[in-house]
């Protein structure tokens, strides 16, 4: 990267050419001086630049100024256009008798891509009063939290399946940080009381279990969405992950405008884990967009909901299909970037036969290197049959999905060593899709044998 080309960072581009600093498309005011040091700072981020290099390099030596007036001059200037915070620094860190580090990962270079991601696990949260008004909080308040951060490129964040094998009243760190591969695990307890709601959530660092930070929210029942909303911004802010422009409006967009909506999605979205309660589910997700008709994570979930409805349920039907895709559609005419949206109607695509516009569309948006998306596309690449490249691919076990001129190796999966694929229980699956599921095993048996017999 030479000393002309742009540097993005953080949601902010900065352009030595112009001697311009942007964000949002709108330019933040920065005098020349401040500049010409925030570019030094940024053009080597992650290292000590002293105070004598900065004034060997931007204050000339027959300059008859104050440096150490100057210099904090600038600074102070900097962390204002860039919104930090010199106590807890996401931008420039000062380091004192010493000089300055930029903290912020440079997009596109080569140590943020060395970089390793922030792993973090949401595990659902603890009841502490057993109340059967608030009991559905404990999974579906830590799963939309889950939801709302696995967009973000700057962080890895395990599915809530996952999350619900570590449930236990005493978290064993060193088992989550092993088995679920992660760096920080976020636990949290409700407790209910009348129409209050305490939420005691902390961020916890593993293996070593040292305490990021703790909080304890108290709201109205018919305010709780507003926890996930704070929890979300707190724990980007707290693992300095950097946002782009899209993220930041991701994470402002997704938030619900009705508290009942709300607690509708929630309430369906637990019971949506249990087959049993399928059309229970559907039903509050229809009432939760008769609350909030622009919500699109209601529109997507309704969409799975009539998906796995028309496809196991003997009452199901054809229509069950053709309202879930008039559900994913809108939710991505609502919003177009919503990962939840893409994945969940990639799986209705591929039962109906178009797994290949579902490639084609999930290969265009795959490079924002969102772990829904990446989920979207191994279902789409499970469904078509097994292209390798020479030896090399056999022996790697990578299939190389294809439509027209996309050509590109899936990448390694990224779920975390010694974890199985979680299934739903049997208990829990209606008879008839029970009886389908063995149908289809025999089938894929009986066409396996007939292969074999073929190729020999």
């Amino acid at each position: 990267m030479s000393d002309s080309d742009p540097l993005r960072f953080g949601g902010f581009e900065l352009d030595p050419k112009s001697g311009e600093l942007w964000k949002d498309g709108e330019i933040v005011k920065l005098p020349p001086q401040p500049f010409k040091v925030l570019a030094m700072l940024a053009r080597r981020n992650g290292q000590v630049v002293t105070r004598n290099e900065l004034r060997e390099q931007i204050w000339s030596g027959d300059t008859f100024v104050d440096f150490d007036q100057g210099l904090n001059f600038c600074i102070r200037r900097i962390r204002e256009a860039l919104g930090d915070d010199a106590d807890a620094p996401r931008f420039v860190e000062t380091l004192p008798r010493r000089g300055y580090r930029f903290l912020m990962p440079i997009e596109g270079s080569k140590a943020a891509a060395e970089a390793r991601l922030t792993r973090l696990i949401v595990l659902p949260f603890q009841i502490l009063r057993p109340n059967p008004e608030s009991e559905f909080l404990a999974f579906s308040l830590s799963d939309a939290i889950t939801t709302s951060l696995a967009g973000l490129a700057s962080l890895v964040v395990r599915s809530s399946i996952v999350a619900s094998r570590f449930v236990r009243e005493s978290p064993d760190f060193n088992k989550i940080a092993a088995e679920a591969d992660v760096d920080v695990v976020l636990t949290g307890t409700l407790l209910h009381a009348g129409e209050q709601v305490r939420v005691s959530t902390q961020l916890t660092e593993v293996p070593l279990g040292t305490l990021i930070w703790s909080q304890t929210s108290q709201v109205r029942f018919d305010e709780i969405f507003r926890v996930q909303d704070e929890l979300a911004h707190q724990i980007v802010g707290s693992l300095s992950v950097p946002l782009s422009t899209r993220e930041q409006r991701m994470l402002k967009r997704d938030v619900p405008s009705s508290s009942k909506a709300y607690e509708f999605y929630l309430r369906a979205n637990q019971l949506s884990q249990n087959a049993q309660q399928w059309d229970l589910a559907r039903d509050l997700y229809l009432k939760c967009i008769e609350e909030d008709s622009q919500y699109a994570p209601a529109w997507a979930r309704l969409g799975r909901i009539h998906h796995v409805i028309g496809k196991y349920v003997a009452s199901g039907s054809r229509e069950s299909l053709e309202k879930a895709e008039v559900a994913f559609k809108h939710a991505l005419e609502i919003n177009p970037s919503l990962p939840l949206a893409h994945k969940l109607y990639a799986q209705l695509e591929v039962d109906l036969g178009r797994a290949q516009d579902a490639m084609g569309r999930l290969l265009e948006l795959a490079p924002r290197a969102d772990p829904e998306l990446f989920a979207g596309l191994v279902s789409v690449c499970r469904s078509q049959p097994m292209r390798t490249h020479g030896s090399s691919s056999q022996k790697s076990g990578r299939a190389s999905c294809t439509r027209g001129s996309y050509r590109r190796t899936i990448p390694a999966s990224p779920l975390p060593r010694r974890m199985k694929t979680p299934t739903l229980s049997r208990s829990l699956l209606p008879r008839s899709v029970v009886s389908r599921k063995r149908s289809w095993r025999c089938a894929i048996w009986r066409g396996r044998r007939a292969r074999a017999c073929a190729t020999s």
